[in-house]
C-alpha cells in the first residue's frame, strides 16, 4: 500500500538481507577455511503466521458492511445516504492525504504510489459540498462512484500491485456511492 517500489516482490539478491535468510547465510559463511560466525543466537524464536486471520477478517468486515449500505440504497433517507457517502468520502480523502504526505519524506521508494487513484484527497473538499451544494455533491457522488468501478480493470495494468480486496471494495463503495446519489437527487434540493 505504500507504493510501487515498496510493494514489489524482492529478488533473490535482496532476499538474502531478510533475517533469516541472512542468520543462514552466515552460519555457512567462511574465510580462509574458518567459519565466520562460530554460534548463533536466537533473540526472538516465533513462527510465521501466514494465515492473515486478522487482515481477512478486516476485509471481509468491510466489504460485509458495503454489501449491507448496498442493501440500504432501497430505503429513501436523505440524511442517512448523505452521513455515509460523507463518511466514506472523509475516509478516503483522509488515506489520500496521508498519502501525499509519504511524498514529504526522506523515503523515496514511496513516491510512486497508485493508491492514490481511489484514496483521492480531492474527496475532503466533496465532504465540504456536502452540506453547501446538495446538488453539486450528487453530481461528485455519482462520478466518484462511476469512477471507482471503471477504475478496477486498470488495477491490473497498474505496475504496482494492488490488494485483491481492493477490487471488490471500489466496485462495492462505487455502486454505493452512485446508488446514493440517485437516492440525493431523487429527493431534491430539500434540507437534511
Amino acid at each position: 500500500i505504500l507504493g510501487k517500489e515498496i510493494d514489489k516482490i524482492a529478488t533473490q539478491r535482496e532476499q538474502v538481507f531478510l533475517p533469516d535468510n541472512l542468520m543462514s547465510a552466515f552460519q555457512s559463511a567462511s574465510l580462509h577455511q574458518h567459519k565466520i560466525a562460530v554460534s548463533k543466537t536466537v533473540l526472538l524464536n516465533g513462527e510465521i503466521d501466514s494465515s492473515n486471520t486478522n487482515l481477512n477478517l478486516i476485509f471481509w468486515s468491510i466489504t460485509l458492511l458495503l454489501v449491507i449500505l448496498c442493501v440500504l440504497l432501497f430505503i429513501d433517507s436523505r440524511k442517512l445516504h448523505t452521513s455515509l457517502s460523507t463518511l466514506f468520502l472523509f475516509i478516503t480523502g483522509f488515506l489520500g492525504v496521508l498519502l501525499i504526505l509519504c511524498y514529504f519524506t526522506d523515503n523515496d521508494t514511496t513516491y510512486y504510489n497508485f493508491n492514490l487513484l481511489w484514496a483521492m484527497p480531492l474527496n475532503l473538499l466533496a465532504v465540504a459540498l456536502a452540506l453547501r451544494k446538495p446538488k453539486l455533491y450528487g453530481l461528485y457522488l455519482k462520478g466518484f462512484g462511476i469512477y471507482l468501478v471503471c477504475l478496477v480493470p486498470i488495477f491490473f495494468f497498474l505496475p504496482q500491485k494492488m490488494n485483491t480486496g481492493l477490487y471488490v471494495w471500489c466496485v462495492l463503495l462505487g455502486i454505493y456511492l452512485w446508488g446514493a446519489s440517485k437516492k440525493l437527487s431523487n429527493q431534491g434540493n430539500t434540507p437534511l
